[in-house]
């Protein structure tokens, strides 16, 4: 039989804006409005636990949310993660205060493999409401170099797409080969950037994908502290 819980939190505003001075605590850089959140969450099986989730701040509509994780098999974990409600577009928000204007959707699903010698492998869909489609997109970058800075500017503190929809890739190995040493790559490509397009320099240097790679040692610190999770969204999270 399945079971339930819920709490709610009351985060109140503290400060108007962030402070650097010394000795401050900068309560202004979390706190700076009031804000809200339910959440409830009901165990369907040892396998399937939905969340369900009401967050509202000062200014803005309530958002609702959903999380769901599940796992697929010994070596493969699936989830969703949705985010709705009544809000402005971040191209309205980067040029002027912008009402709730329409309700917008935010949606993250994928899955996560994991093989026998620590390495995993993810891939996840992600879509923004709020972002820009295609010739939109490609209006802004034709318009003012001011006007798109602001609006990078914004996709990039909201971590927000600053597009409609793309795919993430990440690959993460674990002790590779030997201990504390680790290597991680992602790559991610822009649905809503324009490809092949006959002229187009995209289509040759390939703007509308971005790969990176890395490796480090972990040998100062203890490989049971490290944390094992797929890395974080640009979408906006509960």
């Amino acid at each position: 039989m399945g079971r339930g819980r819920s709490h709610g939190t009351l985060f109140p505003k503290l400060a108007d804006q962030p402070s650097a001075a010394a000795f401050n605590p900068d309560f202004g850089a979390t706190n700076f409005r009031d804000r809200w959140l339910l959440a409830a969450s009901y165990a369907l099986s040892k396998q399937l636990n939905p969340q369900f989730l009401i967050h509202g701040e000062a200014g803005q509509s309530p958002q609702i949310g959903l999380n769901l994780t599940t796992l697929v098999n010994d070596a493969t974990v699936a989830y969703v993660e949705y985010s709705g409600g009544r809000s402005s577009s971040l191209l309205a928000q980067a040029q002027m205060p912008a009402p709730a204007s329409a309700f917008r959707s935010r949606l993250a699903a994928g899955a996560t493999y994991t093989t026998a010698n620590n390495l995993s492998l993810t891939i996840e869909y992600e879509y923004n409401g709020a972002g820009l489609d295609r010739a939109a997109w490609d209006a802004l970058r034709s318009g003012s170099p001011a006007v798109y800075a602001q609006y990078r500017i914004l996709a990039a503190e909201l971590q927000e797409l600053p597009t409609k929809q793309r795919v993430f890739a990440y690959a993460r190995w674990q002790d590779a080969m030997i201990n504390h040493l680790d290597f991680a790559a992602f790559a991610y490509y822009d649905l809503s950037t324009p490809v092949g397009r006959p002229g187009s320099k995209r289509a040759i240097t390939g703007r509308n994908s971005i790969w990176r790679c890395s490796g480090r040692s972990t040998a100062a610190r203890p490989a049971a502290n490290m944390e094992r999770s797929r890395p974080g969204k640009t979408g906006r999270r509960w």
